[in-house]
């Protein structure tokens, strides 16, 4: 299967147009390895695209699917890792024909290869990355393991814990491919000299990123961004919601065993699916208030943000930044969220939620208590989330931040070639 190539849709609103002659129109290229399942990453993807095209830029993408994995020998999978020629090849010929201002990278892994990032480098074109996981600190990218944060590899240029625990795929062999890919790339600085600008989506991120030995001064805080809400929540519908998998991870075994206190008092709903549910359905035959809705829809999930009282989200490892928690805030809804990782960043508690210790059902239960027992407070936090939506989450805040981290770039790109030129 070949890589996809494509120039996407560039129609805009007059509104968008006329604003956006007030700025230089740029094109600029995407670089995307699809996973096999589309996740969290595809979305931003696609929302960032749609964001620069009713901005005036034009957009094109350079992609190769996991797909291509079925046909590929176990020696074509780790070259491809490693170095995949072709897709250096593709990318400068797309740079000859397109022209692109900017290059911005989602995912190279597995078999787009890092290589594909000295490729555009090389072509003169700034380059910026955006890390949607931690896959240049861990193999696996989730910095978890086994039930546990796992830090194991975090500052290592070979991964060596995670190639013997099989981090990657389970896989000792397929980890070593993964290891071999970050190893080479960090050595020959790849890494280091080939990127104009990182974008980690919080300041945890950012941090880890840093005790990787990634350069702190290219490292640039842009987080995610959801469109806004229908409407603001009134909480009318009275119960609690959860939105994520239902895998060990993801922590609903903790609320479950919460709701065994705080019961029909705040009724919860639990959407999504995963290998957990009959267990967590048994688990809540002794809990009061607890429901089970199953895989719902966005549209769906947006309607019962609409009247949730509040979110909860209790995982138990670092997370990317979830968008479900961006959403609950673009509809005013306060977060109660296990405080690891990212979400001492993005939850501020009292103001926009409240944090209980991870995994700790007694803690959680008695954070829902105290939203219970303060109606004002809990109201207040509801406006604030809405507030916090405008100023950092919103698709306008997105984009001018995007904007001035693509300015940076490109100053910081046309001082290196200024420099290599006097030399």
């Amino acid at each position: 299967m070949s890589p996809a190539i494509m120039e996407l849709n560039t129609t805009q609103a007059n509104g968008d147009a006329d604003r956006s002659r007030e700025e230089q129109s740029l094109t600029f290229l995407q670089m995307h390895n699809v996973p096999l399942s589309p996740g969290g990453a595809d979305t931003v993807l696609d929302n960032e695209a749609e964001m620069l095209r009713l901005h005036g830029h034009r957009v094109v993408r350079y992609t190769i699917s996991n797909d291509e994995l079925a046909g590929m020998s176990k020696r074509q999978i780790l070259q491809s890792a490693l170095w995949n020629r072709r897709a250096v090849r593709e990318v400068r010929e797309m740079i000859a024909a397109q022209r692109p201002d900017v290059v911005h990278v989602h995912n190279t892994f597995p078999i787009m290869s890092p290589a594909v990032l000295r490729a555009a480098h090389q072509c003169g074109v700034p380059v910026l990355m955006t890390l949607h996981s931690y896959r240049l600190s861990c193999l696996n990218g989730l910095l978890y393991r086994e039930g546990a944060i796992c830090e194991k590899c975090v500052g290592k240029t070979l991964s060596l814990p995670g190639i013997a625990r099989g981090c990657y795929k389970e896989s000792r062999l397929a980890s070593s491919v993964i290891a071999g890919a970050l190893a080479l790339h960090r050595t020959i600085g790849t890494y280091r000299r080939h990127v104009d600008a990182y974008l980690a989506l919080s300041p945890f991120a950012r941090q880890v990123l840093v005790r990787s030995g990634y350069p702190a001064e290219r490292i640039h805080i842009k987080p995610n961004f959801v469109h806004p809400a229908a409407g603001q929540s009134d909480g009318g519908g009275g119960y609690a919601l959860f939105v994520g998998r239902l895998t060990p991870e993801k922590g609903a075994a903790t609320v479950i065993r919460a709701w065994r206190k705080i019961g029909s008092r705040l009724p919860i709903k639990f959407v999504g699916d995963g290998p957990l549910r009959g267990e967590l359905q048994r688990e809540a035959a002794t809990a009061d208030g607890v429901e089970f809705l199953g895989w719902k829809s966005k549209d769906e999930v947006a309607d019962l943000l609409q009247r949730a009282k509040v979110v909860v989200f209790p995982s138990q490892w670092y997370e990317g930044l979830p968008m479900v928690i961006l959403e609950a805030f673009s509809a005013g809804v306060p977060v109660v969220a296990s405080d690891v990782g990212n979400f001492t960043d993005v939850i501020r508690p009292q103001a926009t939620g409240l944090h209980f210790r991870t995994g700790d059902a007694d803690d959680l239960a008695a954070q829902i208590e105290w939203l219970l027992a303060n109606p004002t407070e809990f109201a207040a936090m509801g406006r604030q989330c809405h507030a916090e939506y405008l100023e950092k989450y919103c698709p306008e805040a997105n984009y001018a931040l995007y904007m001035q981290i693509v300015r940076q770039a490109c100053q910081s790109r046309s001082h290196t070639q200024s420099a290599q030129s006097n030399t």
